[in-house]
Parts: structure tokens; sequence; C-alpha cells
């Protein structure tokens, strides 16, 4: 018999989507794939990166250990949006983290990570 299971963690709670925002880091090592959900209160356009590291779950560690995910030639930039769905598959790295860059934004972002991990 297989076992599922599914958390959320909060990455952005009704922050100022302006200016660039850093999730805090999410230790995503037991789980198999994620998603970021993320609402806008008002269109929003910019640039999403999600970085991710491997290593043991140390909040401290170096800004330099963080790479950026690769999304493909236009990358995860989105224009005049208010809802946004991130999806990750085959997680191989121990921690994300997403990272909003603003290009034209106003009012509030929230998002949250959802991981699920499925099991013998």
């Amino acid at each position: 018999m297989s076992r599922r299971f599914v958390n959320t963690f909060p990455c952005f709670e009704a922050l100022d989507s302006s200016v660039e925002q850093k999730s805090a880091l999410t230790n995503v090592g037991p789980f198999d794939s994620a998603s970021y959900q993320v609402k806008f209160s008002a269109p929003s356009s910019g640039e999403f990166h999600v970085q991710a590291r491997n290593g043991k779950y140390r909040p401290d560690q170096d800004e330099t250990d963080w790479v950026d995910l690769d999304f493909g030639p236009s990358g995860l930039v989105i224009t005049s949006e208010t809802d946004v769905r991130i999806l990750l598959v085959d997680l191989t790295f121990t921690e994300l983290r997403l990272v909003w860059s603003p290009s034209a934004s106003t009012g509030t972002i929230n998002s949250t990570l959802t991981a699920k991990a499925v099991g013998a």
C-alpha cells in the first residue's frame, strides 16, 4: 500500500509587490514534487526566480550557495498577472526559495509552497 502526504508552507504573506522579495528557505528534502501558488492584489509584471541548494538545513548558510533553476529561454517572466502557479517535479535538491523581481507592480503579494511525497 502506498502512502502520500502533502504539506503547505507560507512564503510571502501580504508583502509589498513593488520591491524585490525573497522567501525564507523551505526544506523540501523529503518531498517528490512541489508547486508555488502566487496571488497578487493587483495585476503585476516582473520575474520569478526559483532558487535551490543542497545540504543540511542551515538558515545561516552563505547566500552564494543558491542557484536559479532553469525554466528555459523565457524563464518565469509574467505580465499583468494576478495568479501564478509554478510546478516543480522530481525534486533533486533539499532547499528552495522564491524570489520576486518586479518591473511594474503595485499592491501586495501572497505565496505558498505545497510539497508532496509519495511513499511505498
